[in-house]
């Protein structure tokens, strides 16, 4: 039998508001040393909040954080040994930029020779050994940014939090700077809190990702789990493009299925676990998992019409309407795409039940503003 490792950061129940209105409601959370993990979720739903509060900038109005076993919820944030990475690079313009990395060091008594030796190598981590007495304005937003953190991680502390640190850089420059977060990161050993709104980033980064929505954890787990097994239309609907099926639960032989505009469609799964909440089931289905063409023995289909074809380069992505049901989207290989398609050719399109992920209907309403598509 596996022992699951102790929690190097604990959460229980942590709460905070602001008079009538709750930033977070009774949130508890178990992070493994050396993990990665993201807080993702929409503006305001209380992702930032947690994090301020286990920084130490926000006291909680109830609730107990722990760290390596510590209770931290009551001691000031310069005793806490958490480094801290903001969207602005918070640099000090006066300072070099290893005197910017010695900071901390030197608030913390650290010998002279030892501020050296840790800046030295904090810098060489960044790979901005070179740029050691220039100043922050003769950088890149690139190289400021990873210059703080450089400045965050040079003390070694016991948690590293990241609110929102690439949000101020282009395209680009984002992905390379995730890949090189991710390397140093996995390569000292560090355990890492990281706040964005971009979905995208969190799947790539993550080792888990606590999807946040009106103050609480909607769901929490790993990138796959979140994607491919959603719990409730929020998660499916913020993690990637989804079509959405809505309709009664019933049954279909030993499966279940829903009764949709579109046809009855199957579940993977049995309704029994939606039964004591919902009467009503969203059949959700990725748009890289259908497949434009007649379906083979034990798929699903649904006839629509072309409304629109995106050539995105390496994928295809079709907009068809479903008589009676609405739009839906299809995404499919380059290598794959039809080109007699065109708006107006009528498409039959079919996916295995196994793709399919049933939340509860009710679920619906709680679904986030910036989904993608909302059949």
């Amino acid at each position: 039998m596996s022992i699951e490792p102790a929690a190097h950061l604990q959460l229980e129940n942590v709460r905070k508001t602001y008079g009538s209105s709750t930033a977070v409601e009774s949130v508890s959370l178990n992070v493994r040393e050396g993990e990665f993990v993201s807080f993702l979720g929409p503006s305001g739903s209380g992702k930032t909040t947690t994090l301020q509060m286990i920084a130490g900038f926000v006291q909680p109005d109830s609730g107990v954080i722990r760290l390596a076993g510590k209770d931290l919820t009551t001691v000031a944030p310069y005793k806490r040994n958490i480094g801290v990475v903001f969207q602005s690079y918070a640099l000090f313009p006066h300072m070099t930029v290893a005197e910017n990395v010695a900071f901390p060091l030197k608030m913390r008594k650290f010998p002279a020779s030892e501020v050296r030796r840790k800046v030295g190598l904090a810098l060489e981590q960044v790979h901005l050994d070179q740029c050691a007495d220039r100043k922050p304005d003769a950088l890149s937003g690139g190289q400021q940014q990873r210059v703080a953190l450089a400045r965050a991680f040079v003390f070694e502390p016991k948690l590293l939090l990241m609110d929102e640190p690439l949000g101020a850089l282009d395209k680009k420059l984002r992905e390379s700077l995730q890949i090189e977060i991710m390397r140093l990161t996995r390569e000292l050993g560090i355990t890492v809190i990281y706040v964005t709104h971009d979905q995208d980033e969190a799947l790539a980064m993550s080792d888990r990702i606590a999807i946040y929505n009106r103050g609480g954890i909607e769901q929490m787990g790993n990138s796959r789990e979140l994607y491919e097994k959603p719990e409730s239309m929020f998660v499916a609907t913020f993690m990637g493009d989804s079509n959405v099926f809505r309709g009664p639960v019933t049954g279909h032989g030993l499966s279940g299925a829903i009764e949709t505009a579109a046809g009855i469609l199957r579940t993977p799964d049995s309704p029994a676990r939606l039964s004591a909440r919902a009467s009503d089931g969203c059949l959700v289905v990725r748009p890289e998992k259908m497949h434009v063409r007649s379906p083979n023995l034990g798929e699903d289909s649904v006839y629509a019409t072309v409304t629109n074809v995106v050539y995105l380069g390496s994928t295809q992505r079709l907009l068809a309407e479903v008589p009676g049901h609405g739009e839906i989207m299809i995404k499919q290989s380059a290598d794959n795409v039809d080109s007699v398609l065109r708006p107006g050719s009528p498409i039959t399109v079919s996916w295995n039940p196994v793709d399919a992920v049933l939340v509860p209907g009710s679920d619906a309403v709680n679904a986030p503003s910036t989904e993608r598509l909302a059949v």
